[in-house]
């Protein structure tokens, strides 16, 4: 039996682009003009109020210059506020406001549906099977990008 390796890579990669496509879809509707960029640090920050711009850039992988334009971005439209944190006065924490909560819910909302959607032909013996592959999948990747980098740290 043929190798189907590279068929499974395309369908993820086909998967994922119509997946970005859809939620860039949504965020027409209700993002609020939000790009893919912006959604996705509006995104960061609900799921971890109090975080800083630092956070962001370590989890994002974007440069810090990008990430203070997104940032004073969201601040700009009443998204994001920030706050002095309380144990190192040279830091500043960030949070959704009322209305960047409400647009993330809206968000979400949208994200949920297009991820039922995808996923409703398959049971949910199927949705586990499928999201523990996914997981050893980039488990797999991430290590061998951590080999290749020790290779090439040693050399």
């Amino acid at each position: 039996m043929p190798d189907r390796t590279e068929d499974v890579i395309d369908q993820l990669h086909a998967l994922m682009h119509l997946f970005k496509d859809r939620m860039r879809q949504a965020l027409n509707v209700d993002g609020g003009g939000l790009g893919p960029t912006e959604a996705r640090a509006l995104r960061f920050f609900s799921h971890h109020p109090g975080s800083t711009q630092q956070d962001l850039v370590a989890h994002s992988g974007r440069d810090k210059a990008q990430i203070t334009r997104i940032v004073q971005q969201l601040m700009e439209r009443e998204l994001l506020a920030r706050e002095p944190d309380p144990n190192d006065g040279r830091r500043f924490n960030l949070q959704l406001t009322k209305k960047g909560l409400a647009l993330q819910e809206a968000m979400h909302t949208q994200r949920k549906k297009l991820a039922a959607d995808m996923l409703r032909d398959l049971s949910k013996d199927e949705r586990q099977q499928l999201g523990g592959l996914l997981e050893r999948m980039r488990e797999s990747a991430e290590g061998s990008s951590t080999a290749a980098s020790e290779r090439i740290a040693s050399r």
